[in-house]
């Protein structure tokens, strides 16, 4: 169980990383079982921690503006938020031994009917950005400034949220709660226990 995907990408932010010890007896009690069996419990219990933690998530997500669309980088767009838009998806099963499983939100690339793009913003803070007036345009060209530099100046930073992040250790560790489980459902189906 470690996390595989690309957690700082701006759609998977939580991963199922479980200690070395618990990784053991449950890769122990694995082997007990086919190869088949052992995925089929992975999948289950990994699928039934998935939904506990979109339901977690979704209860926390930060809810902006109401109205049905809102003004994104000049145009309207519809306004989507991260409580409507949260997913999880368990893969990268190997032998049955180990997999991961991914809790995010929905991507779309080149869209806005998704909130993915503003996800990097919330969990890891970003520049508060304002156009330049025209002294201070020429100035900066002055200054030998060229390009987007001319047209916003940095005015502060946003914090970041975590909004995603701060579960990452309690939603891990109940991972196993849902596994274990389905493991021993598994070895007793097989009649192995």
């Amino acid at each position: 169980m470690t996390s595989l995907p690309n957690f700082k990408s701006k759609t998977f932010a939580v991963g199922c990383e479980i200690d070395a010890k618990a990784l053991e007896q449950i890769n122990h009690r694995l082997l007990q079982l086919s190869e088949k069996d052992a995925r089929n419990a992975m999948r289950r219990g990994f699928t039934k921690w998935g939904k506990f933690t979109k339901k977690a998530l979704e209860a926390t997500a930060p809810f902006g503006k109401t109205k049905a669309t809102e003004r994104v980088r000049g145009a309207v767009r519809p306004n989507v938020h991260l409580k409507w838009s949260v997913i999880t998806k368990v893969k990268g099963y190997s032998k049955g031994l180990v997999t991961w499983i991914g809790v995010g939100v929905k991507r779309i690339d080149g869209s806005y009917l998704t909130p993915h793009w503003y996800l990097g913003w919330l969990e890891n803070g970003h520049a508060i950005k304002r156009a330049t007036s025209q002294a201070e345009r020429i100035a900066l060209k002055q200054r030998g400034e060229r390009g987007r530099a001319l047209n916003f100046r940095v005015v502060g930073r946003s914090q970041p949220r975590n909004w995603i992040k701060k579960y990452r250790a309690p939603l891990s560790a109940a991972a196993v709660q849902f596994v274990e489980p389905e493991i021993e459902k598994a070895i007793k189906e097989a009649g192995l226990g």
